[in-house]
């Protein structure tokens, strides 16, 4: 019974009846109208949490906050961020991190293009272009 437990908290497969009739947390069966409206009967696969499956929807997006899906994540060298929702095939992984790695370089301070120098009459400019007022001794 305690592996029932671990099955569901790991969003395995629904639990069953001997008719084949998914049962809810208090051993009764689901009505079937609820069996569909949570999805239940929809498996998503997850192949960074080693091709783990989740039964519904809920199941499958509670999974992204997860150790299980972290610990992947990791493992891949992503950092667990909201950018890795959705994702669950080790290539999308592995090129959005590239892409958020570009991204994160095109953002750091590069002083050759962002430094500014003021001029004695209080005009601000950019480095390479102060550098080439000076060089024409117009600053």
């Amino acid at each position: 019974d305690d592996d029932d437990d671990d099955d569901d908290l790991l969003g395995g497969a629904p639990k069953m009846t001997r008719d084949n009739y998914p049962v809810g947390w208090d051993g009764q069966p689901l009505p079937l109208w609820l069996y569909k409206l949570h999805g239940l009967g929809v498996e998503y696969a997850c192949e960074i949490c080693a091709n783990a499956s989740y039964f519904g929807r809920k199941n499958f997006d509670a999974h992204f906050s997860e150790y299980r899906h972290s610990q992947g994540l990791a493992l891949l060298g992503c950092e667990s961020s909201p950018a890795y929702h959705g994702i669950t095939a080790i290539e999308d992984a592995l090129a959005l991190k590239q892409k958020l790695d570009k991204d994160r370089a095109a953002r750091t301070w590069r002083p050759e293009d962002e430094e500014e120098y003021e001029d004695s009459d209080g005009l601000v400019y950019s480095r390479r272009v102060f550098e080439v007022l000076r060089t024409q001794g117009l600053v």
